[in-house]
């Protein structure tokens, strides 16, 4: 098997959108808004089951649905939540970015997809300084959030099952001072971490590829290997053909 070379920090690495405040601030409402900012064909039953159940938990809190395409899928959410919550809900079509941002900044805490994780709505979430709870299976397209969340030392936000989910989105939203407290502090960490950080984040990669590339060096089969890769490439850059030379 190919041996696992791990970063020391989460894989994802993002240029931050302009114009995003350094301390954004909550929307004056008395109610809580739990969201799901992801596309719709990340709204599984699940993630829609945990949802009804945190809004049973929290009586006044809110429920605000980003990203919907068309009526069908309009109609097929409110198929799987009880209608007697559908007055408590929010449903919003796709939007231009600047409406999605500030849309995003009416949340008090998100949703992390269940079917397939999110990586670029997760960093928004967090870059307008609201938690996002995840509960990850075992595949790596199910674990995007909560590499970033261990990055940023945020893991009691990662639940081990769907009830732990449920009972930390339910303290969340009843907590004011906490949700308030995470709405400043946020941003900054994920300013200060690799997740924003290109030249760090390279630098990291580059010295896990120059330890991968010493092990391969130090085997004694690897010298006829170099030179077959050598002359591969050597042949694809004579003919123009750059990606044959780095798929070499």
């Amino acid at each position: 098997t190919e041996t696992v070379h791990r970063l020391p920090f989460s894989q994802w690495c993002a240029t931050l959108p302009p114009g995003l405040p350094d301390t954004p601030k909550r929307r004056a409402s008395a109610a809580p808004v739990l969201g799901l900012v992801n596309v719709t064909v990340k709204l599984s039953p699940r993630l829609l089951d945990l949802a009804r159940r945190i809004l049973e938990a929290v009586p006044d809190a809110r429920l605000l649905v980003l990203g919907l395409t068309g009526q069908a899928a309009r109609r097929h959410l409110l198929d799987q939540l009880p209608e007697s919550l559908h007055a408590r809900l929010d449903l919003h079509d796709r939007v231009d970015e600047a409406t999605y941002h500030r849309l995003v900044a009416n949340v008090d805490v998100a949703l992390d997809p269940t079917v397939f994780s999110g990586a670029t709505s997760t960093l928004d979430v967090l870059m307008a300084g609201i938690p996002v709870l995840t509960c990850p299976g075992r595949l790596p397209h199910t674990r995007s959030t909560a590499s970033i969340l261990t990055t940023l030392d945020l893991t009691d936000w990662i639940a081990t099952d769907d009830d732990m989910l449920v009972r930390t989105a339910a303290n969340l939203l009843a907590d004011e001072v906490a949700l308030g407290h995470w709405r400043r502090e946020l941003p900054g960490r994920v300013r200060q971490s690799t997740l924003a950080d290109g030249a760090r984040f390279v630098a990291g990669l580059e010295a896990l590829y120059t330890t991968a590339w010493a092990a391969w060096e130090a085997k004694p089969e690897s010298s006829g290997q170099r030179a077959q890769l050598a002359a591969r490439a050597n042949a694809a850059i004579a003919a123009g053909d750059m990606q044959a030379a780095v798929y070499a």
